[in-house]
């Protein structure tokens, strides 16, 4: 199987990255693979972007370095509970941190 190293340009988006190396992928019968925004992203012919895309939306909460090239369709449970417990640890330190900031400039 090819192995082929794609770059993505500043101002493209992560879509269109995507879908130029599924086509690449396509051409070469073989994994493509990008990095963005300081993620590895691995796409086959076969992979399905819009899973892809999710897995790249979540990776920071997950804390995975390398997406693709074939995302599962549906995360497992104890993935999911993993995955909304980040989300969540998240917002509230974006809203303690908003909170001292408004603490901050409006005193």
């Amino acid at each position: 199987m090819n192995y082929t190293t794609m770059e993505v340009f500043a101002g493209t988006s992560f879509e269109k990255a995507a879908a130029k190396a599924k086509g690449l992928a396509a051409q070469t019968n073989g994994t493509v693979e990008f990095r963005f925004n300081g993620v590895t992203v691995r796409v086959l012919d076969d992979t399905d972007l819009d899973h892809l895309h999710r897995d790249y939306n979540n990776q920071s909460y997950l804390g995975w370095k390398i997406v693709g090239p074939r995302p599962m369709p549906a995360y497992p449970p104890s993935l999911q509970r993993k995955l909304d417990k980040a989300k969540l640890d998240r917002q509230k330190i974006r809203e303690q941190e908003y909170a001292e900031y408004l603490a901050r400039t409006y005193l």
